[in-house]
């Protein structure tokens, strides 16, 4: 079975609006500064969501496991917009 690939995110962490492309149920996340999540795909009062364990930035900011609910497109596509976060 061919290994998941990481999401790519431009930035040190997530914030409502972003889009990303998901490539499975369970992936890691590589973002801008190097560090390094996994997220889990799930759902939560019947809307889909991501849960990203925590981590530290470069700079040393810790981020907590956080649950980000997705929107996602109406063609069925991969990429979903992050809604505001639900800790």
């Amino acid at each position: 079975m061919p290994e998941t690939p990481p999401v790519i995110v431009g930035y040190t962490h997530l914030f409502p609006g972003l889009e990303l492309d998901l490539p499975g149920d369970h992936f890691d996340l590589v973002f801008a500064d190097g560090s390094e999540a996994t997220a889990t795909l799930t759902e939560t009062a019947d809307t889909p969501a991501i849960l990203v364990t925590a981590y530290r930035t470069q700079a040393g900011t810790e981020i907590p496991e956080t649950l980000w609910p997705l929107r996602r497109p109406t063609d069925g596509a991969p990429r979903v917009k992050l809604g505001k976060a639900m800790r």
